[in-house]
């Protein structure tokens, strides 16, 4: 009889053991590859012929929009090498980030890469089991880059855990870009 109640408990343990390890499991969906690792290729591959093209002097308009701030409206930017990037149209921007232009994020394409950069290091973090912050259900992963030119065309992330937390998302769009 022990013998019987040791396999009951055996078995049930085993059934929430395979359990908490599926609800543990983090849903990576990815969009523009057909997984991380093509991802982290390919941004490897786009950041290194963006970077061979080594154009310092160009203008882009894009869109930002963020769950932590309010949509706004594409703005131009024109990056020359040596100076701050010009944001062209302040006024299209929310008060609070017109006063501050330099808080504006994705200021250049090489911010654009870095924000990228940084969410691969992220996805492979959660992956290899080494982020243990706020527990997260599914990534959703999007990455787009330019035949010609190789920059990021859309960039697009979105976290989604567990517990409910604000600010877990960030689109990105470049709609024009304008070597000069």
């Amino acid at each position: 009889m022990k013998f019987l109640y040791l396999m009951l408990f055996l078995g049930i343990a085993c059934v929430f053991m395979s359990c908490s390890d599926e609800e543990d499991r983090v849903e990576i969906k990815i969009e523009g590859a057909k997984n991380f690792q093509e991802a982290k290729e390919m941004f490897e591959k786009e950041h290194a012929a963006w970077e061979e093209l080594y154009i310092k002097n160009y203008q882009f308009t894009r869109t930002w929009d963020s769950d932590a701030f309010p949509y706004y409206e594409p703005i131009t930017i024109i990056v020359k090498e040596d100076n701050d990037p010009k944001i062209v149209d302040l006024q299209l921007l929310p008060p609070q980030l017109a006063v501050y232009p330099q808080n504006i994020p994705g200021k250049s394409i090489s911010e654009f890469f870095d924000m990228v950069k940084e969410e691969l290091d992220f996805i492979e973090s959660v992956e290899n089991g080494t982020y243990d912050w706020y527990k997260i259900k599914t990534i959703y992963f999007v990455i787009k880059y330019d035949p010609q030119y190789h920059y990021p065309t859309e960039f697009a992330v979105s976290n989604e855990y567990v517990v409910p937390v604000d600010g877990d998302g960030v689109r990105l769009k470049v709609t024009e870009f304008i070597p000069r």
